[in-house]
């Protein structure tokens, strides 16, 4: 289907204010080139806009796009997946990465994956999953570690320095979150938001560790050596449409790492009067969490 000349226009708006905050937030403009706007019934020309005003609502959509776009994730990934121009494609970056949205950091990773995509853009979408916290990007970033490009190299490094501890306490419990599963619609989105919670849960809780030092994927003397105990959390994420009722089921298996031995296996799942979309599998997802992590909780605590 064509895209109406409404929309156009204003994809196009969108794309050319990216494009200028994008110049201001990297230094490549100093000043603002005055514009005329010539009216025909004798109106005098504009001459000059306000250098303060415009600056200061570039800014204002530069530093706090939750104010400027808060229901336009949609338009940003759009314009990430669409623009020709790296430029303003990095600007989307920026302004997704002050979104906490599930489906932001499934595009950040995609791209930083791209060996098609500019190294300035792979190295802002590594930075945004370093902000964001997201240790699913580790084996990502560490393939990119070791690209020609230095800028991207360097980008990468930043990165991982935000994600992995300098060290790890002795006794502590290593959590990962590799092996991941989903089916059904709208299933990747669930997956994704219920990982991103897990992680955020388990980031800042004491003698638990989601990531190495170095960045590194540690191997079993790695483990032995700082008295650890690590273990895989198996998530596999299922939606089910049952005629205009939501079935949300999510299994945990947890298992040792790294031999991938089983130790554990719990499930449960919600339903919804309505047919799938990003709001229901929301709160499917939302009544779920609690349960899950007290489950896990305890397993962490019996085997400590």
């Amino acid at each position: 289907m064509g895209v109406s000349l409404k929309e156009e226009r204003r994809r196009n708006r969108l794309s050319a204010l990216l494009s200028m905050c994008y110049a201001f937030v990297c230094g490549e403009v100093d000043r603002v080139k005055p514009h005329r706007f010539s009216f025909e019934r004798g109106y005098k020309s504009l001459k000059r806009f306000s250098f303060i005003t415009l600056v200061g609502a570039l800014g204002f959509g530069c530093v706090w796009p939750n104010l400027v776009y808060a229901d336009r994730v949609d338009d940003l990934l759009q314009v990430l997946r669409t623009s020709q121009s790296r430029k303003v494609r990095v600007t989307a970056l920026l302004g997704l990465t002050k979104f906490d949205d599930p489906r932001v950091t499934l595009a950040l990773r995609k791209v930083l994956r791209s060996r098609k995509e500019h190294s300035l853009v792979r190295g802002f979408a590594a930075l945004g999953l370093g902000r964001l916290k997201d240790v699913r990007a580790l084996p990502a970033l560490r393939k990119a570690a070791h690209v020609r490009s230095r800028s991207l190299r360097r980008q990468v490094r930043k990165a991982m320095r935000m994600l992995c501890p300098r060290r790890v306490k002795r006794r502590s419990v290593y959590l990962n979150f590799e092996k991941l599963k989903h089916s059904g619609p709208l299933s990747q989105f669930a997956l994704e938001l219920f990982v991103g919670k897990l992680i955020r849960h388990y980031q800042g809780k004491k003698g638990v560790v989601l990531s190495w030092p170095r960045c590194r994927r540690p191997k079993r003397w790695h483990l032995r050596r700082r008295r650890t105990k690590g273990f895989f959390v198996n998530i596999n994420t299922k939606i089910k449409d049952l005629g205009g009722v939501t079935k949300c089921d999510i299994g945990i298996i947890m298992a040792r790492y790294p031999n991938n031995s089983i130790k554990g296996f719990y499930s449960a799942d919600a339903k919804g009067s309505a047919s799938p979309s990003h709001h229901v599998i929301k709160l499917l997802v939302n009544a779920l969490f609690q349960a899950h992590v007290q489950t896990i909780d305890q397993f962490i605590a019996s085997r400590r």
